[in-house]
């Protein structure tokens, strides 16, 4: 066979075409001038013209045919076929196109399979930030409870915390709006800085928390070594039922009422306290309920620490207003023996004097009435120092009037000099009588002594006028405290409306205008006790110098026990004030349950229903007990009122606390 012979069949045939068009193609694709056909490509085993002359040869073997071609006649023949070999090039591109495809098909695979992986890590990183944003959205709605723990805590390192929450708070706030505007992706590390702040938040929360359980057993401990408030000693009772009754046995009920209360708060207190031992540590927002039962256990226990110091300053206030009671009867009665024994040495002061003169007058004589009268003036100018040191001991008594028993040992002393001044004056009264001129000038003496004793009533009617006067404005410089509490007093102060006394207030406005009904009765003993003194002879005006002492005795007794009346009123007010709020705060928590906290979304144990419904009668107890106390006349009915409320406010606040104590209990 003559010439180069292209079969299909043969396997090397088609493999050498195939590289042989490769070349071509590649030498097609080079611009015409850069490449000379008529140079010789140098022989290489990677060459494809070496290739070529190798299977040329091989043929001329196979066939044993003797034809040799030359190398220009191969270019020829190269060339008439370069239109087929453009088709073949086109497919050996192509099918190089597969064989790389082939090659990286299962890199791409791998690529491919990779894909659902990130777009899982995607959903979950979206998820874990939608998540941080909700506990973030938590963490805000704590900030009324955070503010009431501080608030109850009240010391700088509380307010420090808070302050520090508010910050965190602003900065969640400000994290949310840049997540609204979208501005979140462009930050470094959004998930890690939500994080850090979500962790100062609760850190925060913590510390407040721990603070509210600390103070809340700091105030507990506290009053349990308060001592129990003053009571009414059986004498005092028994003396001061005889002015006024009445006044007597509600004071006497109002103060078994405080101490029995007192007691009661200490018992509530530490059962709240024990709750706050018992309670399980905060550890992050899935506790937030534990922050609403400590503000409630430390809210109680400050509550009945305030109560027990208001009932122990009420009942040492009225201990106190009953000693001056009592005191004040025994200033009246050594005010007027120290009147009488004072008038009673002037008068005998006098007729020794007078004796003297009359001595001096007469010639010399015996010295024996000298030496006589020489020894009563003695004993008179011992008589003068008794005065003075028994004025002392009354005043003494004046200024201790609100203690009695740091006066009993000068009540006793008073009385004392009191005794010893008047078996004085009646030892100078009987060595008077022996001297004659003495005994006739002591006669006349004992009708000027009825005068003196009228004008002494007279001072003792000036005197209780001015003791009432004092009272009065006692009463009335207090009597806003008597009709409004310290809050409504507040309110009003900043615009609101005072709201009504818990007692009735008839009552006090009673009290009043009883005072002012005694004052104007002791000026008038006093105005007709002048005119008495100028218009009757010795035997009346001795009469009615008695009779107006003793009436000025019994308006003295009345005022001081219309003091003691109005004292008993505030305290009574005072106290269902404090039953009125501990009984409305513990209300409000046994109706929240888990529902709400000042308004705010935070977790307190709910009461089941059937001790829900002993809440609401026990509340229907306290407005009944409120609305009776309005319409009351009776001091005792008030005592008694007021001590029933009490009892259904420590009810109400005992079922809550119990009710939190139990709930929070570690199982």
């Amino acid at each position: 066979m003559s010439g180069v012979s292209w079969t299909a069949a043969d396997p090397e045939v088609e493999t050498v075409a195939t590289r042989t068009l490769l070349f071509d193609s590649s030498l097609a694709e080079v611009p015409p001038g850069l490449v000379n056909v008529d140079t010789p490509i140098p022989a290489s085993p990677n060459n494809p013209a070496d290739s070529i002359n190798f299977i040329h040869t091989e043929a001329t073997h196979d066939n044993a045919a003797p034809a040799s071609l030359s190398l220009q006649n191969s270019r020829e023949k190269r060339r008439g076929l370069s239109p087929a070999l453009g088709s073949a090039a086109l497919i050996a591109v192509a099918c190089f196109g597969l064989l790389i495809s082939h090659f990286l098909k299962p890199a791409g695979e791998k690529k491919v399979a990779e894909d659902p992986h990130r777009q899982q890590k995607n959903e979950v990183q979206a998820i874990d930030t939608h998540s941080l944003f909700e506990q973030l959205r938590e963490l805000q709605e704590l900030q009324p409870v955070a503010a009431s723990l501080a608030e109850l805590v009240n010391s700088r390192e509380s307010n420090f915390v808070l302050r520090n929450f508010h910050k965190t708070l602003e900065r969640a706030t400000y994290i949310e709006q840049e997540a609204s505007a979208g501005r979140l992706s462009h930050w470094s590390s959004p998930e890690a800085e939500l994080k850090t702040v979500l962790e100062n938040g609760i850190s925060d929360i913590y510390r407040l928390f721990e603070l509210a359980r600390l103070s809340g057993l700091s105030m507990e401990q506290e009053l349990q070594v308060t001592p129990a408030p003053p009571g009414l000693p059986e004498e005092q009772r028994r003396v001061l039922s005889q002015t006024d009754f009445a006044v007597t046995a509600s004071l006497a009920l109002h103060m078994r009422d405080l101490d029995f209360s007192c007691k009661s708060y200490k018992w509530h207190a530490e059962r709240a306290g024990n709750g706050l031992q018992t309670l399980p540590n905060f550890t992050g927002l899935e506790d937030k309920m534990l922050l609403g039962v400590v503000n409630s256990h430390v809210e109680f226990i400050k509550s009945a620490h305030e109560a027990v110091e208001v009932g122990m300053r009420a009942a040492e206030r009225l201990a106190s207003t009953a000693d001056s009671v009592m005191l004040s009867k025994d200033i009246r009665k050594h005010m007027r023996i120290y009147r009488e024994l004072r008038d009673n040495l002037r008068e005998r002061r006098a007729l020794c004097d007078l004796e003297r003169w009359r001595q001096a007058s007469l010639p010399p004589g015996g010295t024996a009435v000298l030496d006589e009268q020489e020894e009563i003036e003695q004993l008179l100018d011992k008589g003068d120092g008794l005065l003075q040191l028994y004025a002392k001991e009354i005043e003494l008594m004046q200024r201790r009037r609100d203690t009695l028993s740091s006066a009993e040992v000068t009540v006793h002393q008073a009385a004392a000099v009191g005794d010893e001044l008047k078996g004085l004056l009646d030892t100078v009264s009987a060595r008077m009588r022996s001297v004659e001129t003495i005994a006739e000038a002591e006669r006349i003496r004992e009708q000027k002594a009825i005068k003196a004793k009228a004008s002494r009533a007279s001072e003792d009617a000036a005197a209780a006028s001015k003791r009432m006067t004092d009272i009065l404005t006692q009463i009335e410089s207090g009597k806003l405290s008597l009709t409004y509490s310290p809050d409504a007093m507040k309110a009003h102060e900043e615009g609101g409306s005072l709201t009504e006394t818990m007692v009735n207030s008839e009552m006090v406005k009673a009290v009043t205008e009883s005072l002012h009904q005694l004052k104007d009765n002791a000026k008038a003993t006093t105005v007709q006790l002048s005119h008495v003194a100028a218009e009757l002879e010795t035997a009346g005006l001795e009469a009615v110098a008695e009779k107006a002492t003793a009436a000025t005795e019994e308006l003295a007794d009345k005022a001081e026990m219309l003091l003691l009346h109005a004292e008993v009123l505030e305290s009574i007010e005072r106290d269902m004030q404090l039953s009125a709020a501990l009984a409305e705060r513990a209300a409000a928590l046994a109706r929240a349950g888990t529902k709400e906290f000042q308004g705010e979304s935070v977790g307190t144990p709910e009461l089941p229903s059937h001790k829900r419904k002993q809440v609401e009668s026990l509340l229907y107890q306290v407005e009944t007990a409120k609305a009776i106390a309005r319409s009351q006349w009776s001091l005792v009915d008030l005592a008694a009122t007021a001590a029933s409320m009490k009892g259904a406010a420590l009810g109400l606040a005992s079922m809550v606390t119990v009710h939190h104590v139990g709930s929070t209990s570690p199982s």
